[in-house]
């Protein structure tokens, strides 16, 4: 390790974690990819700031992560581990592989309208969850939300509220800032009073104005002069940002962003039923009608449009006796649903999921062809247990337009992965095309194989563009 505090833990933590190299710093922590020795799997290790360590002790540090360590929702980071290692506090975390909101934003400025809805929503079904169980993260900012495989998840929770409990609430010279001052609501950024759920509902408006507008809705050259706007200073209006942010989004930013926290909403709860077209909370799952697994056997291309229409049949049902009141398709748009697992049993290595996110990748490299955003996929995903109905990933489809939907199965047979891909159109119960391909068990192969499936569906599929 190159730096002194890297040193000393990857020796004190050396029989438990294996410590591989920086993934980057921040205000309170910074940040390694390590291996989790026990159970083999990667890990982001994140080590406090001598100074944080120093205010807070590790008794009092341990007390509050526990917290965070006991939530279960999909929306949340867990926490796996946490301790002191020769004098340094640590806490360790999943190792995600995707991006921060913060890289996404600066990559592409303003995002879309309905996936910033999106992920302001799931953020809000992880801030009501923590709420209930009266937890105020303290520190919502891009940096700290990140996007994987179409999920929203929001990280470090626990780590201000026990860095709070040491030093209190008042940001100081000293660089003790237990929050970000470009999201901290005014009551946060002044001390003047205790932090509730309104906090947390103000720092979120923040970011949902930035997911909006491209920009925050304050600036300041110092944290002192943020703390003053926000204080003191009215957002420029939405609108006059972006003119195509809804009216309804307009006034929910609004209040979001208001200086009292009796002027704002009163719970995350309350900011998700004023939200347009927000995601229906995880835990508020509809009764499911099972699907049944493919069978292990092989199946000629007219089986395959039968199992097709079963499993599609109804949604498709439903498509034909309204398809007089419904929008044309697009069918050079593409929604790729989550792979089966032939006989519910995953590979190893490579799951539905998995399979989703590479063949969505492989088919977006295509001229002429537009994929639709996987975190609505991701809201289904998470209603349904982890899986997604057919009839679900068609009506999202459906929504936003797309004549073109992609799924299929994953399973493992001896020493090779099989993965069958099946494209079907949107408007009718009709099976455009499938096929097959084999992947190497160690997936050293795995890009270029979905590349190959992706380039036979598209072809066969009559896509216009080329690769």
């Amino acid at each position: 390790m190159a730096d002194v505090t890297g040193s000393r833990l990857a020796d004190a933590l050396r029989d438990r974690y294996l410590i591989e190299r920086e993934l980057g710093r921040g205000g309170m922590a910074t940040v390694y990819l390590a291996r989790d020795l026990k159970h083999h799997r990667p890990v982001a290790l994140k080590v406090l700031r001598p100074e944080l360590t120093a205010s807070l002790g590790a008794d009092r540090f341990e007390r509050e992560i526990e917290i965070a360590a006991g939530f279960d929702h999909p929306h949340i980071l867990p926490v796996f581990d946490s301790g002191e290692a020769d004098g340094v506090l640590y806490y360790v975390m999943p190792y995600v592989e995707g991006e921060s909101l913060r890289s996404r934003l600066t990559r592409e400025g303003a995002l879309p309208i309905d996936t910033a809805v999106l992920i302001a929503g799931q953020v809000a079904h992880a801030l009501a969850y923590a709420h209930r169980r009266e937890v105020v993260h303290r520190d919502i900012k891009p940096e700290n939300i990140l996007l994987t495989e179409g999920h929203a998840r929001v990280a470090d929770f626990g780590i201000a509220r026990a860095l709070s409990s040491a030093t209190g609430e008042r940001a100081t010279a000293t660089g003790l800032v237990l929050g970000t001052p470009m999201y901290m609501s005014p009551e946060q950024a002044t001390g003047n009073s205790p932090l509730d759920a309104r906090s947390d509902i103000y720092s979120l408006g923040c970011v949902l104005y930035e997911m909006l507008a491209g920009e925050p809705p304050f600036r300041a050259a110092t944290p002192q002069g943020m703390a003053l706007r926000h204080a003191y200073d009215t957002p420029a209006p939405l609108r006059e940002k972006r003119p195509g942010v809804p009216a309804q989004l307009d006034r929910v930013v609004a209040k979001s962003l208001e200086k009292l926290p009796a002027d704002r909403y009163a719970s995350a709860d309350e900011f998700l039923a004023a939200l347009p077209h927000q995601p229906t909370p995880p835990d508020a799952q509809a009764p499911t009608q099972p699907v049944a697994p493919f069978r292990r056997r092989r199946f000629s291309r007219a089986g395959w449009v039968v199992v097709g229409a079963l499993l599609l049949g109804g949604a498709f049902a439903a498509t034909a006796l309204n398809r007089r009141e419904t929008p044309a398709l697009d069918t050079s748009l593409y929604l790729v649903l989550p792979f089966r697992h032939r006989e519910g049993s995953a590979p190893l290595l490579l799951n539905g999921d998995q399979c989703e996110s590479l063949l969505h990748d492989a088919l977006g490299r295509w001229r002429g062809v537009e994929m639709v955003d996987p975190l609505w996929v991701a809201d289904a995903r998470s209603r349904q247990g982890g899986a997604v109905r057919v009839e679900d990933g068609v009506a999202i489809a459906r929504r936003r337009r797309a004549g073109r939907v992609v799924m299929g199965e994953v399973w493992q047979f001896r020493d090779t992965i099989h993965v069958r891909g099946l494209l079907y159109d949107a408007a009718g119960d009709r099976l455009v095309r499938e096929q097959s391909i084999r992947i190497a068990p160690d997936l050293s192969d795995a890009q270029a194989r979905f590349q190959e499936l992706a380039d036979s569906l598209l072809v066969g599929g009559g896509a216009a563009g080329a690769a």
